[in-house]
């Protein structure tokens, strides 16, 4: 967590506990949060950190149809939505900071409690919006599984921030452009058949679509804000913007309830890179911080305008700012970045979902506004190589590769001012979707993102 004391502009960095560690390496499995800090009043070296927010998060279900289920009933791992309120607490003492002035406080305790469970401690108006049981106590959270078969339950959640030092805004990112960043939100939906019970897969975007990710900072109040696959996202209260690298955002509308995070705040600090674990390999190493390709996760759950639900766990998001100057671009440029999707397969009866990723390249000559022809490649992803041709058609990036019996399609666009590679000169990056099909045991969906190679 990282709060801003507005009058000094510096901001407090602080080591929330957790009881699982998320830093370098994230478990498809696992679980994301996103909270917002909404006040944080400064006065002499001192500050008292008041935290109202919302808890949006996703965890797998992998258990089966039935206590005595057979291979034949076992139900695809579904997702459970975690969602709740989190309130910091004057039990905590509220003290997050460590400075006196410009000067650090050896010996000075900083923290703050935060809570979704219990009496309300803080001695500050309630916000009219919380749902305060009839003893006027937090109500805790609520963990709700897709499959009807499981009920709905609660969750307490209690968090200690401690304090960890102080740094200027200006090294915590670059906040230089309020510019808007325009790309793709793609994966599988989880959606229960009312009829079966069993869980049926869609996709959030389908192959050749037009981008549906908006998102715009608002650099004076920290926030961003926008719209992912539809769904109003962000604004104060339902955001945080640190920098380019690190921000995050939750719905705002009542038909839905979705977080999205950037990758770089899950990543190791030392060396901004995200493992993502391999279904059968040891797992890919993502860059989180890539200077024209930004991507990050969307999760939560969306309901149907007949108000089936639809989980939607670890998907992914990418954007950028849209290139504005293909004309001028000419000869070759190689892009190197990732690619990482959702995948279910059925081998032998058995289903899995998982998420997975790889290595992105592709070769593009301008000359011609196509790819060299074998040169797109989606480099081991769920442990394949996938080859093809990429070309531009009205702007429009789009691309199609395959290995042995499974197809894929790309679609997306060139982003950011052009940049002198050894061979021409492009565009710094390009994102976009992907899918992957091999009749109806496996399916992959996903996002990609590369930048310019320019030695």
């Amino acid at each position: 967590m990282i709060v801003r004391a507005p009058a000094d502009g510096m901001v407090q960095k602080l080591l929330i506990a957790e009881g699982e560690d998320l830093s370098g390496n994230i478990d498809s499995n696992g679980k994301l949060q996103t909270t917002d800090l909404t006040e944080l009043v400064h006065d002499a070296g001192s500050a008292d950190g008041v935290v109202s927010a919302r808890t949006v998060g996703s965890s797998f279900d992998t258990q089966l149809a039935g206590g005595d289920a057979t291979a034949q009933d076992e139900l695809p791992p579904a997702s459970t939505l975690l969602t709740g309120q989190v309130q910091s607490s004057a039990a905590g003492g509220g003290n997050p900071t460590l400075q006196d002035g410009k000067e650090t406080a050896v010996g000075r305790v900083g923290y703050v409690v935060l809570e979704n469970f219990g009496t309300f401690f803080d001695d500050r108006e309630q916000d009219p919006n919380w749902k305060l049981n009839l003893d006027g106590e937090l109500p805790g959270g609520v963990e709700s599984p897709l499959r009807s078969d499981q009920e709905d339950t609660q969750f307490a959640l209690l968090r200690l921030a401690t304090a960890t030092g102080s740094l200027s805004t200006e090294e915590i990112g670059d906040r230089t452009s309020a510019a808007t960043l325009d790309g793709y939100v793609s994966g599988l939906v989880e959606v229960q058949n009312p009829t079966t019970g069993q869980i049926d897969l869609g996709r959030i975007a389908a192959p050749g679509e037009a981008p549906n990710l908006s998102l715009t900072p608002v650099l004076a109040t920290n926030t961003i804000a926008g719209q992912a696959a539809g769904i109003a996202v962000g604004g104060t209260g339902a955001s945080a913007y640190i920098g380019a690298d690190k921000f995050g955002a939750i719905s705002t509308g009542t038909d839905a309830n979705v977080g999205l995070v950037s990758a770089n705040l899950l990543a190791d600090p030392d060396t901004g890179k995200l493992t993502i674990p391999g279904r059968d390999t040891g797992g890919t190493e993502l860059d989180t911080t890539m200077e024209h390709v930004k991507w990050g996760f969307f999760f939560g759950d969306v309901k149907t305008a007949d108000k089936n639900r639809q989980h939607v766990h670890l998907g992914t998001f990418v954007a950028g700012l849209k290139a504005s100057d293909l004309k001028s671009a000419s000869g070759k440029v190689d892009y190197k970045g990732h690619v990482i999707g959702n995948v279910f397969s059925e081998v032998d009866g058995k289903r899995a979902l998982y998420t997975a990723a790889g290595t992105y390249r592709d070769t593009f000559d301008f000359a011609t506004s196509q790819g060299v022809a074998g040169e797109l490649k989606l480099e081991k992803f769920d442990g394949v190589t996938y080859s093809g041709a990429s070309r531009l058609e009205n702007e429009v990036y789009r691309g199609t590769v395959s290995s042995g019996t499974r197809t894929g399609e790309l679609t997306g666009n060139f982003v950011g001012a052009n940049v002198q590679a050894p061979n021409g000169k492009g565009p710094a990056g390009v994102i976009g979707q992907f899918s992957i099909r091999d009749s109806s045991s496996y399916r992959a969906t996903g996002t990609f993102g590369g930048e310019a190679q320019t030695q």
